[in-house]
């Protein structure tokens, strides 16, 4: 992880970022739709290896091996990690949507369950709606309603529900039918329209642990990070690597950024490089096993001395690398101007009703990074509570009405995008979510079968194994 090039070269390195995606976009995708959907048809392994070679490190094994490993343990994680896929199959199946101008929103853009959930806003108090904003971007609605059709259709097949094309029809109205009540709602937040939910009201009123919780599972007894976490069944779950040969840089890049954001630097008390930098007390890169959306990418964890304002005590500042969202890798959407991980924050901004606690950008060596904090109270919907239909439609209302939420904060006309919701856009949805649900069926078999995979999979297999005997460092 290269971040030694000087904070104040950003602006020159997001030009040439910008150039060179541009470049590598227009390789990826090919002189014409037809030869990227040929592609994809028959190679998609290919179609993602191309997708996420500008953005991760060569013979990593962490990198886009551990992707592969990810995507390849079951339907459902290839459904989240593979966008590329799908925004290629939009590209050429939806056309008449891409087209609809009117229908543009900002879309999370990778809406799962497990992107819906609790978030800080300050310490111990949380807001519920949109997380993980990475493939956020402007598109029509329709798009974003689809992806959440063929979530739940997926969610249900994963925990072993057949549903016939009545209980189809079920999730598709508890969904729409959320979707348009918060779409034209004038409630304040999405919590708000879920003010009646049994699950929202329990995420909501989680206990509160001390702000210090956050770190236990990172750091031992000397205040080190660990090398690994693992399970309760001793399964490594995160390979912490040292990367404090990069401490410098960072807290250049960091310092600078909570200089230039009136928001960082109301909740950080440090200011100036040196002082940031006389505060780490420990840097990694984080790679989480069996994380497949932004698998590959670099993260980092951030051990701070007493850094936040009006709070004592060490923090753990969280690094995100951000890249061009799917459906711009994938040229349903023109590349953004801005750095991805501006694209990312300003999406979160104009989509939530109330904003995170610690939410910023930087950049190092021409990559983009989120600034976030890693905070012991925010939660996430979880799949496997799901095993019936009554659990599947509850899940389909509350993904209906935050998604409602947030697009009725990013368009100007929400009662018209209400009114497209037809029978006949109803049919449309249902055909495609099955459509696409064939596609994915053939590509995860493709893919699974590969033996590129395989030996993705087997050096990930290595790499685990030597990381699990590895001591605290």
């Amino acid at each position: 992880m290269d971040m030694s090039l000087p904070i104040a070269r950003h602006r020159l390195f997001r030009c040439i970022r910008h150039v060179a995606m541009s470049v590598v976009l227009g390789a990826a995708i090919g002189g014409s739709s037809a030869v990227a959907l040929g592609q994809q048809q028959s190679d998609p392994y290919a179609v993602l290896r191309d997708a996420w070679s500008p953005y991760v490190q060569a013979g990593d094994p962490y990198g886009f091996p551990m992707k592969v490993a990810a995507i390849t343990e079951s339907k459902y994680k290839f459904w989240r990690g593979t966008k590329d896929l799908y925004y290629r199959w939009a590209k050429q199946h939806t056309t008449d949507w891409l087209a609809d101008d009117a229908a543009y929103v900002i879309c999370h853009g990778d809406l799962h369950p497990g992107n819906i959930g609790t978030y800080a806003v300050e310490p111990g108090k949380l807001a519920f709606g949109w997380v993980d904003f990475d493939d956020s971007a402007r598109l029509p609605f329709q798009l974003e309603l689809l992806h959440g059709l063929i979530s739940l259709n997926l969610v249900a097949e994963t925990n072993g529900m057949t549903l016939a094309a009545a209980d189809r029809a079920k999730v598709t109205e508890a969904m729409l039918g959320r979707y348009r009540e918060a779409l034209t709602s004038e409630a304040k937040s999405a919590a708000a329209d879920l003010a009646g939910n049994v699950q929202v009201r329990k995420m909501l009123a989680k206990e509160r642990k001390p702000f210090d919780g956050a770190r236990k599972e990172l750091l031992d007894d000397t205040n080190r990070f660990h090398a690994t976490i693992t399970s309760k069944s001793s399964k490594v779950k995160e390979v912490l690597q040292d990367a404090s040969e990069q401490a410098d840089a960072i807290a250049a890049a960091l310092a600078a950024a909570i200089d230039e954001s009136p928001d960082l630097k109301a909740q950080f008390r440090l200011r100036g490089t040196e002082e940031v930098r006389a505060a780490m007390k420990g840097v990694v890169l984080r790679s989480r096993v069996g994380s497949s959306g932004s698998q590959g990418l670099r993260k980092c964890y951030v051990l701070l001395a007493n850094p936040l304002t009006g709070i004592d005590g060490d923090a753990v500042v969280y690094l995100k690398q951000q890249i061009p969202s799917a459906a711009e890798r994938a040229g349903v959407v023109p590349l953004d101007e801005r750095t991805p991980a501006q694209r990312c924050v300003a999406n979160m901004q104009a989509a939530l009703d109330t904003q995170p606690w610690v939410c910023g950008t930087m950049d190092v060596n021409g990559a983009s990074y989120w600034i976030s904090l890693r905070e012991p109270w925010s939660d996430e919907l979880d799949t496997e509570d799901v095993g019936n239909l009554a659990e599947l439609l509850e899940m389909a209302e509350i993904w209906g009405a935050v998604t409602g939420a947030a697009h009725r904060r990013t368009t100007t006309d929400a009662t018209a995008i209400a009114g497209r919701l037809t029978p006949d856009l109803v049919r449309t949805l249902d055909a495609r979510a099955l459509e696409y649900n064939r596609q994915l069926k053939a590509d995860f078999a493709t893919v699974t079968a590969d033996a590129r995979a395989g030996a993705d999979i087997e050096q990930v297999r290595k790499a685990l194994t030597a990381a699990g005997k590895t001591p605290a460092n």
